[in-house]
């Protein structure tokens, strides 16, 4: 619920206090479709210079509740699901402590077909490879 912090089990749960991106372990949902690769390149490019190491599960409810509770540093869904994918997944990691945005680095909306969330750190980091 907005305003109430997210609990896992009943105890309160935080993202992430990683603030270097080299070694963090992140997730990314791309489905291979023509305008994600431009996004795929720039993460494979970054990659080989930082060193984070990014898994996909598929399922962006999932996804967004082990980057609430810190098991996972990041998320990153370019161009995918509709808002029954991704309203859940923005409250959640949102009452965690992470920034929410689509990939311009506005607040994510409902009008957004994609997400990108980690703290504060992370996330300026990451919006710069995605935007450059």
């Amino acid at each position: 619920e907005k305003g109430k912090g997210a609990y896992l089990n009943g105890k309160k749960i935080t993202c992430s206090k990683i603030t270097d991106l080299a070694s963090t372990q992140g997730i990314m949902s791309i489905f291979l479709k023509k305008p994600n690769a431009n996004f795929v390149k720039k993460l494979v490019a970054a990659q080989e210079k930082e060193k984070f190491w990014p898994t996909s599960l598929m399922c962006i409810a999932m996804e967004a509740t082990l980057v609430a509770d810190g098991r996972r540093d990041w998320v990153f869904v370019p161009i995918a699901g509709g808002v029954w994918d991704y309203a859940a997944a923005y409250i959640i990691l949102k009452e965690s402590g992470c920034v929410v945005t689509n990939l311009k680095g506005k607040e994510w909306s409902l009008k957004d077909n994609e997400i990108l969330a980690a703290n504060p750190k992370l996330h300026s980091k990451l919006l710069k490879i995605i935007n450059n």
